[in-house]
């Protein structure tokens, strides 16, 4: 279902349209993760259904038109909710069974991590009866469950629970356009606010080819107890995933162009003129720690295979300027 409404009003001075929509798609074609012995690491197959809900709001205003100056914006908002609501049927009896090697969990979003939950790093003097191979500098993670479903005062696979997804909660552009007399500048504003992924980059490694200063980060030490990051040391024994909010806002176009008036342009026999300069991705504004939280990327020591590796696959964002001239005879 999809339903939406345009308006407009006070002579197109406010004008837009809101829409809403619910979808839902199945026989998802997915690669699924499969046991080595079997020849292959992973197989395509159609399995499972998802549903999208989710409301999308344009909005485009005049703010000032007086003689041969006028100012105006648009602005845009976009919010979808992801929820898985069917998988493959993996013991046989007749119900979907959640994938957790793939990040697939009924009722929950796509790309969501399956993992413990973090709790801070444990300092010099803690008791560590909750987790006695832990030492001071690592990641305290919380007892959430145990083989009754309660917590049994251990960090075992059972702490382990569905994280935040890596999809946005939401995203939104801000346009503001102004011109006078042939020059036009046009700013535009972008926005992505939610979601979580792991970023490798801030993990000090259990090889010696992984502790290297990748990242300017504080790391704890005795001096410096921080609350935050672990130790240079810290080998991540359970393999945490090292999760960091992707949510940014970035300068994504700046244009300045200049249209030659016509009184000008019938003197040297030409129909249309103009000369332009644009930026593209000129700032990003995240607390994301690597190359682009967009993509959620950060490359990961462990891996030397671009199979399946996002963080092989993707690199810093690029910035260009690109300087124009169009005519037309």
């Amino acid at each position: 279902s999809n339903v939406g409404i345009d308006f407009s009003f006070f002579g197109q001075r406010i004008s837009g349209s809101v829409e809403y929509y619910n979808m839902n798609t199945k026989d998802l074609l997915l690669n699924t993760q499969i046991p080595k012995m079997n020849g292959y690491p992973t197989f395509n197959t159609n399995v499972g259904s998802v549903n999208n809900k989710g409301i999308e709001i344009t909005l485009n205003t005049v703010n000032i038109k007086s003689g041969h100056f006028e100012w105006s914006t648009n602005i845009t908002f976009a919010k979808n909710v992801n929820k898985i609501t069917e998988l493959m049927d993996i013991n046989g009896d007749g119900v979907s069974d959640n994938d957790p090697a793939n990040g697939r969990f009924i009722g929950k979003s796509m790309f969501s991590a399956y993992d413990y939950v973090w709790d801070g790093i444990w300092q010099v003097g803690d008791d560590f009866a909750l987790d006695p191979a832990a030492k001071p500098g690592y990641v305290k993670f919380k007892d959430v469950s145990g083989p009754n479903g309660v917590p049994d005062g251990a960090i075992t696979p059972l702490d382990r629970t569905v994280q935040e997804s890596s999809l946005p909660n939401f995203t939104a552009g801000l346009t503001n356009t102004f011109s006078f007399k042939g020059v036009s500048l046009s700013v535009l504003l972008f926005t992505s606010q939610g979601g979580k992924s792991s970023n490798w980059y801030t993990s000090p490694g259990s090889n010696f080819y992984s502790r290297v200063n990748q990242i300017d980060l504080p790391y704890w030490t005795p001096e410096n107890p921080s609350t935050t990051r672990p130790s240079v040391g810290y080998s991540n024994p359970k393999s945490w995933g090292f999760y960091e909010d992707k949510s940014y806002i970035r300068l994504q176009d700046v244009s300045l162009a200049y249209d030659f008036p016509k009184s000008i342009l019938s003197k040297i026999k030409l129909t249309d003129l103009k000369i332009f300069v644009s930026g593209k991705n000129l700032a990003t504004w995240t607390k994301w720690n690597g190359w682009d939280p967009e993509h959620g990327a950060g490359l990961d020591p462990f891996s030397l295979s671009t199979e399946n590796d996002y963080s092989r696959q993707s690199g810093p964002l690029m910035k260009s300027v690109v300087i124009g001239l169009n005519l037309k005879f």
